[in-house]
């Protein structure tokens, strides 16, 4: 599995027009989440239960491939109108103990997202399923299956339950793939040295924010190129991405006061003094009313890796 070296005309070659690989034409294929577009549905089984469709279903993609045997059950009927799968709706599945759409690592939540285009929709993919995915998970390790010839996005957030979820906490990431190419990250103004309230999630789509020509675009080696050794350099590597976060603490400052001295109209003179100093992790952030930012947690490492919905996924680390 590779993505394109740089952008998706230099790996089809020009005239070639991948605006076509939508959300749409994806699902209509069968190769994730289809909406309500699915030709069978499924409800959830829970100690043995079964969940009403009326209150929780999955299309027929998400329940073959995103779930263990035994764990969905097919709806018979007639008409399926009026059905949507589930599976993008984090707070309907979790409360029913459904976690595989993200990992929790630490302090820090990550998922992936398929996305258009012009990245105006999105679709849900989740973690290999049964105890492999999960003890990924539990290594900092979220191994997802996506679709070959798709964009998509990484979702990067501080977990809600993390003692560094508060209004005062803050957090900056890094990325790069595993053959080296650095992720550039940068927020609306184009500064990478930005930082991103814990309350908030950041979505990557690109090599570089922002750029079109740079999207993230997957594609899976076929198993022809495999044999004629066409597969590219970097196969098996740039499919493997890793994510840094570091968490900071916003402590608002006092302008410093500084005095040249009585006057006639009394009271002290401040003078400019819009600096506040610090060492060691301490650092300046960009807020009109001032605070200094210092390093609250440990360096967060989560390996993200994609692998092809018709690859054999391989043992981790």
């Amino acid at each position: 599995m590779y993505q394109s070296e740089n952008t998706t005309t230099q790996y089809y070659g020009d005239g070639v027009e991948t605006t076509k690989f939508t959300i749409d034409y994806i699902s209509s294929q069968g190769r994730c989440c289809q909406g309500n577009k699915s030709n069978k549905w499924f409800g959830y089984i829970v100690s043995g239960t079964k969940i009403p469709t009326s209150e929780l279903v999955f299309c027929e993609f998400c329940a073959n491939n995103y779930f263990e045997e035994g764990e969905t059950y097919e709806e018979i009927e007639t008409s399926f109108m009026n059905k949507s799968c589930n599976i993008a709706n984090k707070p309907l599945v979790e409360r029913y103990g459904i976690s595989n759409r993200n990992t929790y690592y630490g302090d820090v939540q990550l998922n992936v997202n398929i996305v258009n285009p012009g990245d105006e929709d999105f679709a849900a993919t989740c973690k290999i399923p049964g105890e492999k995915g999960r003890d990924a998970s539990k290594h900092g390790a979220h191994i997802c299956l996506i679709p070959s010839q798709s964009y998509y996005e990484i979702g990067v957030g501080i977990s809600p339950t993390s003692i560094y979820s508060g209004s005062n906490f803050y957090y900056k990431v890094k990325a790069k793939t595993k053959d080296g190419r650095l992720i550039k990250i940068t927020n609306q103004k184009g500064n990478t040295n930005f930082y991103m309230p814990s309350s908030k999630r950041i979505y990557i789509n690109s090599f570089e924010s922002g750029s079109s020509g740079k999207r993230f675009f997957f594609v899976a080696t076929s198993q022809l190129e495999k044999y004629h050794g066409l597969e590219p350099s970097h196969n098996e590597e740039s499919n493997i991405i890793y994510i840094f976060v570091d968490i900071f603490k916003r402590i608002p400052y006092e302008e410093p006061v500084r005095c040249r001295g009585y006057t006639s109209k009394g009271g002290n003179v401040a003078k400019g003094g819009n600096v506040a100093k610090g060492g060691g992790t301490t650092m300046r952030g960009g807020f009109n009313k001032g605070a200094t930012f210092e390093a609250e947690g440990t360096l967060k490492l989560l390996k993200l890796q994609f692998n092809s919905l018709i690859t054999k996924v391989k043992n981790l680390l």
